[in-house]
């Protein structure tokens, strides 16, 4: 019982301290990215916890893009207003690839979650 709160309070710490370092992102001239723009396309999987509920929702995500098209910093700029639809976009980006063209750039894209599908 004690690991698992060891590990939960590790978890809340660094969570903690990525949202300090994603909070000094400034997403309001973030570039959208463009459907020509992604190389690896993310692949949301609608949790099955907010299907059931009929949750839906549209979250937009910041990040940075890194010399390879690779995603860092993500950021939630505006919640779907479920943490489970928020947590599923997160982690469709994670292995996402965008044009390294876009290298450096702060960019931004929704994702929308419905019940007639996911799409971004």
């Amino acid at each position: 019982m004690k690991a698992i709160f060891r590990k939960l309070a590790a978890i809340a710490c660094l969570t903690s301290n990525l949202s300090l370092l994603a909070s000094t992102i400034d997403f309001s001239h973030a570039t959208k990215v463009q459907e020509s723009d992604w190389v690896v396309r993310p692949k949301p999987d609608y949790p099955r916890a907010e299907r059931a509920s009929h949750h839906m929702g549209t979250v937009r995500i910041g990040f940075v893009v890194a010399s390879e098209g690779r995603l860092q910093n993500l950021t939630i700029i505006s919640s779907s207003g479920f943490a489970g639809i928020d947590n599923a976009a997160l982690t469709s980006l994670e292995k996402a690839r965008v044009a390294p063209r876009l290298a450096g750039k702060t960019c931004a894209t929704p994702m929308t979650f419905s019940m007639w599908g996911s799409q971004r």
